[in-house]
C-alpha cells in the first residue's frame, strides 16, 4: 500500500513539474521574441529610413488625423496621395507614444514571436512530425528574417500564417464558419499593408482548384469558397481612399522604373544562404512530389498543395519579397509531402535487405525519441511562459531598457548614426532639399526641415539600396535650374569607419548630369549645395 501511494505521489509530482514546462511552441515564442528584441535591438528600426518616415507619418495621424495631401515630400507637397499603410504607420506610432523607439522594436518582436509560433502550431495541426516539423518551421522563420523591419509588412506576414491556416482548415473540414472571418480580416489588412494581395491570390487559387478537381476537394464547396472571394474583394473598398487606393496599388506595380530598379522588387540572388535555403527547399518539395507521383496508390500530391506551391514558387522566384510569404505558405505543405514520403517508403522497403532494416531501427529510435518528447509537449503549460516574456518585456519597456531588478539598460533602441545620419538633418534645413532614403528619413526624423524631395519614384516608393544609380536619378528628380541640397552615401575608400556620409554628388547649373565632390576631412557630415543658374544659393526657410 505504501508502495502504491509512493508511486501515485511520484506520478503527481511528475504531472506537475511536467505542467511547469513550456510547450514548444511557447518556448519558440519566447525565444524568438528575445531573439529580435535583444538580439536585434535597434537593427530593427532597418537602416533604409522607411521606419522614421512611418513613425512621422503615425504620429502626424494621431496628431491630425489621416492625411488626404501629402506634406513630406516637395515634389508632390499638398497633392493628393494615399498613406496605404496608414492603420500599420498609426500602430507604431502609438507603440512610439507608450515606450518610444524600444516600444516600436517591442511591438514588431511581438509581430515576429507570433507568427513564427502560429507558423509551428499549424504545422503540428497538420499531424507533421515533430522531427519534421521543428526544423522546418526554423528554417521558414529564417526566411523571414530578411523582413524583420519596424515595417508594415510583419502585419501581412501574420496575417498571411492565419489566413492560410483557415483555408486549410476549411478545405478539410468544410466548417463555412472560418468563411466567415475572411471579408472582415481583409477589411483590416487592406488598410495596414498592401500584402493584403496575398490573402486574395490564396483564396482566389483555393476556389479555382475547387471548380476544376470536384472530385479531390475534400469537404470544401466552390460557391461558399467563390462567395468568400466576392465578399473579400468588396471588403478591400472599407479604406479611407476606397477604390483609389486599389488603382494606386496597380500603378505602383505597373511602373517600370519602380519593378526594374527597387532591390526587394528583382529576383532572388542566390548567393545569400538564406535564398539558398529557399532554392533547397524548392527543389526538395519537387523532388518529394515526383516520387510520390511515381509511386501506385497514392494519387500523387494534393491539387491544392500543388497549385499553392506552383504560384507561390513562381512569385517567389519573380520577385524576394515573396520569399517570406512562399515560406510561411509552402513550408507546411512540405512538411506533409516529406511526411507521407517517409510513412510510404518505409511501409514499402523490402524487409529482406539489410540496408532498409538498419534504416527502419534508426528510425525507429529516432520515432520513440520523439513521441516522448511529444508526449511531454501535450502535458506541457500553454500560453502561461508567453505571457510572462510578455509582462517581462513590456516592464522592460516602461523602466527605459532596464530589466525588472536592474539599472543598466539592456535594451537601448536607437538608428545606427552610421547608416541613419541624424546629424545630417541641419544640412537640409531648406524648402527643397534632395537626399537619399537615410538622410531624408533622418530629416524628417528630426523634424529640421520644411519638406524633402526624397529620391523617390511615383511618389513615396523608395530605392531601396544606396547602390542605385544616382545619376539617373538626380536627372529626373533635380530638374535643372532650382535650388536645392544633396546628400548621398559615400561608396568610397576615403570614408572612414565611423561615418558613411561623406562624399556627395552637386549638379551642373546647367542640369546636366551630376559630378562627385569632397567635403574637407574634419567634416563628418556631406551636404553639397547646389546653385541656381544666377549662381546663388537658395534660401532659407
Amino acid at each position: 500500500m505504501a508502495l502504491v501511494s509512493a508511486g501515485n505521489l511520484a506520478s503527481r509530482v511528475e504531472r506537475a513539474v511536467t505542467r511547469c514546462l513550456p510547450a514548444l511552441v511557447d518556448l519558440l515564442f519566447v525565444c524568438v521574441l528575445f531573439a529580435v528584441l535583444f538580439g536585434l535591438g535597434g537593427r530593427t528600426l532597418g537602416d533604409d529610413g522607411d521606419a522614421a518616415w512611418n513613425l512621422r507619418i503615425g504620429s502626424y495621424i494621431l496628431a491630425h488625423g489621416i492625411p488626404r495631401a501629402e506634406f513630406m515630400l516637395s515634389t508632390t507637397l499638398g497633392q493628393p496621395t494615399v498613406y496605404w499603410e496608414w492603420l500599420s504607420q498609426t500602430l507604431y506610432a502609438v507603440a512610439l507614444r507608450l515606450g518610444g523607439l524600444n516600444g516600436v522594436v517591442a511591438l514588431a518582436a511581438v509581430l515576429v514571436a507570433l507568427t513564427s509560433a502560429l507558423l509551428f502550431a499549424g504545422m503540428r495541426r497538420r499531424a507533421i512530425p515533430l522531427a519534421l516539423a521543428l526544423p522546418l518551421a526554423l528554417v521558414a522563420i529564417g526566411l523571414t528574417s530578411i523582413t524583420w523591419t519596424a515595417r508594415a509588412q510583419l502585419f501581412s506576414l501574420l496575417l498571411t500564417v492565419l489566413w492560410s491556416e483557415c483555408l486549410w482548415r476549411y478545405w478539410r473540414s468544410g466548417d463555412r464558419r472560418l468563411l466567415w472571418l475572411f471579408p472582415p480580416a481583409m477589411a483590416l489588412w487592406v488598410n495596414l499593408h498592401g500584402g493584403f494581395i496575398a490573402g486574395l491570390i490564396l483564396l482566389s487559387v483555393t476556389a479555382a482548384v475547387a471548380w476544376l478537381f470536384p472530385t479531390r476537394r475534400g469537404l470544401a464547396e466552390p460557391r461558399a469558397l467563390t462567395l468568400a472571394l466576392a465578399s473579400s474583394l468588396a471588403a478591400t473598398l472599407v479604406n479611407p481612399w476606397g477604390p483609389g487606393l486599389i488603382t494606386h496599388i496597380v500603378s505602383v506595380f505597373q511602373n517600370p522604373l519602380i519593378t526594374r530598379s527597387i532591390q526587394e522588387f528583382q529576383s532572388p540572388d542566390f548567393h545569400s544562404l538564406s535564398m539558398q535555403l529557399f532554392l533547397a527547399m524548392v527543389f526538395g518539395l519537387a523532388g518529394v512530389w515526383i516520387w510520390l507521383s511515381r509511386q501506385s496508390g497514392t494519387g500523387g500530391p494534393e491539387p491544392l498543395a500543388l497549385a499553392h506551391g506552383a504560384v507561390w514558387t513562381a512569385l517567389a522566384l519573380i520577385s524576394v519579397r515573396f520569399v517570406p510569404l512562399w515560406a510561411l505558405v509552402v513550408t507546411p505543405i512540405l512538411g506533409e509531402s516529406l511526411a507521407l514520403c517517409l510513412r510510404r517508403w518505409f511501409s514499402a522497403a523490402p524487409a529482406a535487405q539489410a540496408a532498409h532494416t538498419r534504416l527502419r531501427d534508426i528510425a525507429a529510435a529516432g520515432a520513440a525519441r520523439f513521441r516522448n518528447v511529444e508526449a511531454t509537449d501535450r502535458q506541457a503549460s500553454r500560453g502561461i511562459w508567453p505571457a510572462l516574456a510578455l509582462v517581462w518585456m513590456l516592464a522592460t519597456v516602461a523602466r527605459g531598457g532596464a530589466m525588472p531588478g536592474m539599472t543598466a539598460r539592456a535594451l537601448d533602441a536607437r538608428f545606427d548614426p552610421t547608416v541613419f545620419p541624424v546629424e545630417a538633418a541641419p544640412k537640409v534645413a531648406y524648402r527643397r532639399a534632395a537626399a537619399s532614403r537615410p538622410l531624408a528619413g533622418a530629416a524628417i526624423w528630426t523634424m529640421r526641415c520644411r519638406s524633402i524631395m526624397r529620391l523617390s519614384i511615383a511618389g513615396r516608393m523608395s530605392i531601396a539600396s544606396s547602390s542605385y544609380k544616382t545619376t539617373r536619378l538626380s536627372r529626373r528628380l533635380l530638374p535643372a535650374g532650382k535650388g536645392c541640397w544633396t546628400a548621398m552615401p559615400c561608396v568610397g575608400r576615403s570614408c572612414r569607419p565611423a561615418s558613411r556620409w561623406r562624399s556627395c554628388w552637386r549638379c551642373r547649373p546647367s542640369g546636366a548630369a551630376p559630378r562627385r565632390t569632397r567635403l574637407p576631412s574634419q567634416c563628418c557630415v556631406c551636404a553639397a549645395q547646389r546653385h541656381n543658374r544666377n549662381g546663388q544659393a537658395p534660401s532659407r526657410v
